[in-house]
């Protein structure tokens, strides 16, 4: 699967990536969807909505993956509810969304460190 991952990485960056970075300067689009999106009128108002309606509910997946996974290794290291896990991580962040930008990728960095060093503790 690496070797896989990285020959398409390879590949893309070789043929594709450079053409996408001059289309985008000619046409002054920002991003990848602004690219694909039709320029007629018909399939113009479509993509965008669809395309954002599965941005947010694949992140929502990945989210509530995200507090599964939480929920259950604090259930088997300390064998609190799993209910528990969910409620902390919703907290956290809730608290590091309102604390924004690079700060609040720093305070998820230090809760995370924090987490793995109090489990490490406790084994």
């Amino acid at each position: 699967m690496l070797i896989g991952w990285a020959a398409g990485d390879y590949l893309a960056w070789k043929f594709l990536y450079q053409r996408l970075r001059e289309r985008s300067q000619t046409q002054g689009e920002v991003s990848v969807l602004a690219l694909l999106r039709p320029r007629h009128s018909l399939g113009k108002n479509v993509l965008v909505p669809v395309a954002g309606l599965l941005t947010v509910f694949y992140l929502a997946m990945y989210a509530a993956a995200q507090l599964k996974a939480g929920s259950t290794a604090l259930q088997s290291t300390f064998g609190t509810p799993e209910s528990w896990g969910a409620i902390i991580g919703a907290a956290i962040v809730v608290v590091y969304c309102y604390s924004g930008g690079i700060r609040a990728s720093i305070w998820t960095d230090a809760a995370q460190s924090i987490v793995m060093l109090g489990s490490m503790a406790c084994l």
